[in-house]
Order: structure tokens, then sequence, then C-alpha cells
């Protein structure tokens, strides 16, 4: 395989051609191999990829191909050499294909034609899922069909299932039927590519031992992934899935939804009724994921719609917090109204107080009356991030006006109403804040009226692929790039980090990989740096990305015992005497929450104490640790 760049100032484009394939280079966006550079033309040249190297030949552009001084009309590009078209210079080198075989495969769409000039595409493109389904568009057709008078009409029906497939990325999707007389499996309509006969053979020889005449969902491995729904009759929808693509349990329950609304005779939904997910609106561009921890958060904020309770959202830093505050507000009874919010932490307590509850005329010289968060958010929401970094004193009056609804701006002689809903948020246990005597017990309660907790990115693996592809396809729009997609090398790459940071580290991440990454090229392991550095060397660097234990003082009673041949004299221990430091590090925790229990009398909240971690993250520990059991 050979990697084919061009290189202008600081930008690259580049892209792959294996032997014996060919591509079209030049300025303008229909060219396979897009430079709009100075100096290269708008189709400059046509590449062909031999086996003796690249040939590259002129299409008759104004500077033709420069290489060692002189214009060719065609050359052979070898490794090592450079051709200069224009101001821009190209350049091969050869890859091994499996360096580049995909994880992830971006498709490109077209986005609107921004101002012409020097270094701009007179198209752009933007990187889009090809291999990963939408949790988001899954969640708009139910809401399409959630709360329809009857069944849809044939044409529209038939409409409705393409979309069905296209949102579940099935590669086919059939309604099958049972025949009354043979009791076979029919084909009743098809949505998608027609399968072949070998592979409708196995569906039918798979179903031939247990006939599809239960209710519910069937799930059959052959060559596709097979998934079946019924509505409890004759009737069933059935979707295949290619190998790679495995539906999630989202796309399952789709799929039993379809068949409720489509293909079984029950009533609509009642208006009352719960919609499940499919009363939540998502904010543009969300992702919801497929883990179990984010489908359960998801189902407990759809459970708590009709509240209007304050609202205390926990999780970690970067977690994502904000985002599902913006799907409360857009869910809930104040969709209508503005979202406002303010970081606590990031502004002094008097400014905060100001912008808050607002400020009346004359109240200082120079100062401009102006009205508070609270009335400014009135109908709507206001975000209260980091609560915890609130000043003690304005936690009182913040009280006062979750008790009474109401607001004295600063110099006004009169309350005002306020009808604001509050979702705050904390990357604090403010359970412990509390026992600390740093947040009022009485604001605490009053906050978590409902209280979720967001969980982190490493709890939530599932949910990389789809955050990777979406992130990924933000930094492209952004810094206006092609992507093709993410190495499979890379992918595992992600998926294996912890990501203490969280969704905002992830996001850091793409934005700086995509900058990094050629146009036209998937991104690889080398686009992520932070993540394929070798860690410092020294001493103090005995951490890892979990964060171990911290080691107790001599006065919390633990004791730790030398590593097996520590003391021995070896200047040179032997390579097997070494053991992975992960392994070190969790045989020392192990022994520390041992002791700590035993220390604090079997109570895991003293426990907790010594060792100075929270209770929760000491149950963490445990249960990673295989400790949960003792």
């Amino acid at each position: 395989m050979r990697r084919i760049t061009v290189t202008c100032g600081g930008e690259k484009r580049a892209m792959c051609l294996g032997v014996g394939e060919s591509a079209r280079l030049g300025a303008a966006a229909d060219n396979d191999l897009v430079a709009p550079f100075p100096g290269v033309s708008r189709r400059h040249a046509r590449l062909e990829s031999t086996g003796d190297g690249l040939l590259v030949v002129d299409l008759g552009s104004k500077n033709g191909l420069v290489s060692d001084g002189r214009r060719f009309e065609n050359l052979l590009l070898t490794v090592g050499r450079e051709v200069h078209l224009g101001h821009a210079v190209l350049s091969v080198e050869e890859v091994s294909s499996s360096d580049l075989d995909l994880g992830l495969r971006f498709e490109a769409r077209r986005l609107p034609t921004p101002p012409s000039g020097i270094g701009v595409q007179d198209t752009r493109e933007l990187v889009a899922a090809d291999a990963l389904a939408s949790p988001g568009a899954a969640l708009r057709l139910v809401r399409r069909l959630g709360r329809t008078a009857a069944p849809p009409p044939p044409d529209e029906r038939q409409e409705l299932l393409d979309e069905a497939r296209r949102v579940l990325k099935a590669h086919w999707l059939a309604e099958m039927e049972v025949d009354e007389e043979s009791g076979e499996l029919t084909t009743a309509r098809w949505h998608g590519p027609l399968a072949d006969e070998s592979t409708l053979g196995v569906l039918e020889a798979t179903l031939a031992s247990e006939p599809p005449d239960r209710e519910g969902l069937r799930r059959v491995e052959a060559e596709h992934h097979f998934v079946l729904a019924s509505p409890g009759g004759d009737a069933w929808l059935v979707a295949a899935f290619e190998p790679h693509s495995r539906p999630g349990p989202w796309a399952e329950e789709l799929l039993g939804f379809l068949t409720d609304r489509l293909l079984g005779d029950r009533p609509p939904m009642r208006e009352e009724e719960p919609a499940g997910l499919g009363a939540l609106n998502l904010p543009p561009r969300m992702v919801l994921g497929d883990s179990r921890l984010m489908r359960d958060l998801m189902l407990q904020i759809a459970a708590t719609l009709r509240s209007d309770r304050s609202v205390l959202l926990s999780g970690e830093t970067g977690s994502g917090k904000e985002m599902v505050a913006k799907l409360i507000h857009r869910s809930s009874a104040t969709a209508g109204g503005p979202f406002l919010g303010v970081n606590c932490a990031a502004i002094p307590g008097e400014l905060l107080e100001a912008e808050l509850f607002g400020v009346e005329a004359r109240v200082a010289t120079g100062v401009d009356p102006r009205p508070g968060l609270f009335v400014r958010a009135e109908g709507g929401t206001l975000f209260l991030d980091e609560i915890g970094d609130m000043p003690e004193r304005l936690q009182a009056k913040l009280l006062r006006v979750l008790q009474e609804r109401e607001v004295w701006p600063l110099g006004s002689g009169k309350a005002r109403p306020v009808t604001a809903r509050v979702i705050a948020a904390s990357n604090r246990a403010l359970e412990e804040e509390v026992a600390a005597g740093r947040f009022r017990r009485d604001l605490f309660y009053r906050l978590r009226g409902l209280h979720f907790h967001v969980p982190p990115l490493r709890r939530r693996r599932e949910d990389l692929p789809a955050l990777i592809h979406e992130l990924a396809t933000r930094a492209a729009e952004k810094f206006e790039k092609r992507i093709s997609g993410v190495t499979r090398r890379a992918l595992e790459l992600l998926l294996d980090y912890d990501w203490p940071g969280n969704v905002r580290e992830l996001e850091h991440a793409m934005e700086r990989a995509v900058l990094l990454c050629p146009s036209g090229l998937p991104l690889e392991p080398e686009h992520f740096p932070a993540l394929t550095a070798a860690p410092p060397q020294g001493d103090d660097d005995v951490s890892d990305s979990t964060a171990p234990v911290p080691l107790a003082t001599p006065a919390a009673g633990l004791s730790f015992d030398a590593e097996p041949g520590a003391g021995s004299g070896r200047e040179e221990p032997e390579e097997a005497a070494f053991r992975p430091l992960q392994e070190r590090v969790d045989e020392v925790e192990r022994q520390a929450i041992r002791e700590a229990l035993k220390a604090g009398g079997g109570v895991k909240t003293r426990a907790a104490e010594l060792l100075g971690v929270t209770r929760n993250g000491l149950a963490m520990k445990m249960k990673r640790l295989g400790l949960d059991g003792d």
C-alpha cells in the first residue's frame, strides 16, 4: 500500500493507493486527491500505482511536474523522491495495509460551499458514520410513531420501515409471516438489498427447530446476526445485520416497538402513559450511547420528566453533566423557556451574587442595573455548575430562593417572583462536603429533589465508538478536513485508555488528532501522542490512570511488607523476577484495604477514612480488585 501526500506550508492532504489503482490529483473538489494549494491546477495530474512505484502523469497543468530542477510530462515517483506542483510538494511512502485497516469507517457528505479564496476548497466534505447506527435517530422515529391514533397507511409504512433500516444500519429488513397451511416463514415485504437463497435457507433452517410463534424477540447467529421481533401473532419483523455490526439493546427495543405499532393490533399509547426513552428530546448531536449505565440513566430521567423539582447531577469532571442538564430541560415542561448556565467556581462570590440575583439602579457609582439569571431564565432552566464551590453566604440566599420562589436583587426593597427550574451539578461528593461543614445540609436536601449520577467514561466503554465517531465528525467540520476513519490499532488504543478526563478529554484528543492527521487519511495511533507516549522515567512515577489508594500514615495502623527479594543485595535482578507494575500496585492496594478494614472493625466507612478515599471509591476499588465478596 502506498500513502501519497501533498504538502504546502503546514497543511497536508493525503490518500492511499494499492498496486494497480489510480487517482486524479488537483485543486478542484471533484478530484480523488484534492490539493487546493497555490500553483496546483484544477486537474493537475493522474496518479497510477505500479509495481515499481507511483507513476505521475501531467494533465496539461500550468506549472507541471518539477523534480530536481527539471520539468517532466510524467515520471516514476519512488520513496525518498519529491515532485513540486506549484507551491506544493508531492511524495510517496510505503505503508503496511494492516496499519490502515479501519476500525471505524467514515463516508463523506457535502457541506455548504464556503467563501472562496486561496487554499479553500470550492466544496467541503465532512465525515459521517458508516458503520454505526444512531440511537438519537431511533428516538426521533419512536416519537413520530409513539402517539399516532392508528397504524400508518401502506405508503407511509413503507417509508417508515425504510427509514428504520437506515437508522438501525441493518443489511436488510423484512416483514415475514407464518403460512397457515405449511407453517413456513414467508416474506410479505422487503426493505433493502435482497438476500441470496443460501442466507434465507440458513435462517429458515435455524428457525425450523423452534417455530417463530411465541411473543418477543429472538436472536439467530448465522452468516448474519438476525433479530426477529413479533407482536405475538404470526407476523414477524426480521432484521439482518452484518457480522461486524452486532446490534445493541436500543436497536432490539426499536424493533420491538415497530412490530407493536406496525404489525400488531394493540391500541396506541395513551397520552398519560409514560413514553420511556421516546419522551426524551436529545440536544443536537448528543450521543446517547449504548451502555447499560447510560440507558438506565436515560430511563430514570424519562420517568421523572413531569416533575418540576430541582435536580442535582453528580459525576466526575468532563463526564457530560451539562449535556444531561440540557436534555432534561428540552424534554420537560421548561422546554419552551431559556436554558441559562453559570459556573459557580469561575466567578468570585460578590460578582456571582449579582449575576444570580440581579442589581438595581443606583446601588453604587458606575454600576449598571441588570436582571439576574433567575429572572432571565423565567419559565426555563437555570443550570448551576460546580455548586459545591458556591460561598456559604450565597448558599443561604439560594436556599431562600428555592423555598420562597422569589429573589431580592441587590439594592432592591422588594422581592421579585421567579419560576425558573434549578438544575445543579457538582464533581464533588456533596454528602462529604455536608459532613465536613462546607456545604449547607438544608440546601443539599433542597437541591436533591431529583438526583442523577452521570457515570464516568471508563465505566461505559460501550459508548466510546459512537462518541469517537461524533467527536471526530465535529472536529473535521470545525477544521474543514476530511478524515476517512479510525484504524483498528488507533481504535484499540482509544478503547483501552481509561479517560480520567472523561468526554471532555476525549473531545480534546479527537480535535488534536484531526489537526495532526492529513486530510483524506484515517486517524492512526501516532495522532494520539498523549496516549502513546512512554511514561516519564523516575522513582516518582509510580501511579497510573486508576489512581491507586493513597498509602496511610503509620498512625493509621497499616504496615506494608517489602517486595519479595528486596534487600537481597542483587544489583541486577533477573528479568523473570519482575512482574507488571499494575500487578504490584493491585497487590499493595489489596493489602492496604484488608488492613484498613481490619483496623476499622470491618466498617467500610471507617476504612475509607483511614485510606483517605470516599466510601463509594473504596467500594469501586474492592469490586475491581475482587474484594467485594470479603
